[in-house]
């Protein structure tokens, strides 16, 4: 499985997730906060309702770090996640694994964040550029130079989507030909970090 990212708790839970696919740091929280989810075909599907994600100690740490991320003083959330990135000294972190920005506050967290960890490199997908009132804040947010804010696609077999302000889009594809013009993932971060790059756009096999 390779390095486990494990040490600090919040809420009894591990605060970071152990994906052997990811290979860095990442964070997983409840699809309660996915608000900008309703409507879509590829949220329907989400990986993150089935499998692992669907065993109940997943589902509980999954809530227990939203809980703890909503509830908590902004200052604590920023502080203990900034420690703990320092902590495994990694120069690349994956947000979102399960879950989204939730509201304006989450964005200005995250970016207070990145802020303090110039040499570590942030990937957010996301839905929440759905949301009318939270595009101006992930396009404030993508701005920083360590950051990859991918609006995702709504339905399967498309393009990704264009969002001005934010970096290149991603998608997922059901058909064996993956779309042309789009970085095909290979399903394993390990040596690749395309997903990272704010300039290209990538397309995942639906799972």
């Amino acid at each position: 499985m390779g390095r486990k990212y494990v040490h600090a708790k919040v809420n009894n839970v591990s605060l970071f997730t152990t994906n052997s696919k990811t290979a860095c740091p990442s964070w997983a929280i409840s699809q309660r906060s996915c608000t900008g989810a309703a409507g879509c075909a590829i949220c329907s599907k989400c990986y993150g309702k089935k499998g692992r994600f669907g065993m109940s100690n997943v589902k509980n740490a999954l809530s227990q770090r939203y809980n703890w991320f909503e509830n908590s003083k902004e200052s604590e959330v920023v502080d203990t996640i900034v420690a703990e990135i320092n902590h495994f000294g990694e120069e690349f972190f994956r947000s979102h694994v399960v879950g989204d920005f939730k509201n304006v506050r989450s964005i200005r967290i995250w970016k207070k964040i990145i802020t303090k960890l110039p040499n570590v490199r942030f990937w957010f997908p996301t839905k929440a550029y759905r949301v009318k009132a939270m595009v101006k804040h992930l396009v404030d947010l993508n701005k920083l130079e360590n950051v990859a804010v991918r609006p995702s696609a709504e339905d399967f077999d498309v393009d990704a989507p264009e969002v001005k302000g934010l970096s290149a889009g991603a998608t997922a594809h059901k058909n064996d030909e993956p779309h042309e013009g789009h970085f095909n993932c290979p399903g394993n971060c390990k040596d690749c970090r395309v997903c990272w790059d704010e300039d290209t756009k990538v397309t995942y096999h639906y799972h």
